[in-house]
């Protein structure tokens, strides 16, 4: 990759079976932690914004763990697609 972020990805099984939290976040610079929320259909709600730093550990300790098992973009798509 020439310039910005590296992207991997993690099925939500594995996540579950890895025991990671069932929520969709960012981080932002490891201090503020953006949280998606959605509905029952999963229709996106918003999002809350926290600086909590227990909450914020918290979630910097569950992306840490999901990007040791997380796969580049171009092993996932091996993985998924395995004809591309």
């Amino acid at each position: 990759m020439t310039a910005g972020d590296e992207v991997r990805y993690l099925l939500r099984k594995d996540a579950g079976r890895l025991g990671l939290p069932n929520a969709d976040f960012w981080l932002i610079d490891s201090r503020t932690l953006l949280t998606l929320v959605f509905d029952d259909a999963d229709t996106t709600l918003g999002v809350t914004v926290s600086h909590e730093p227990a909450e914020v550990l918290s979630a910097c300790q569950a992306r840490d763990a999901a990007w040791h098992f997380a796969s580049r973009t171009t092993d996932f798509v091996r993985r998924i697609r395995p004809d591309m």
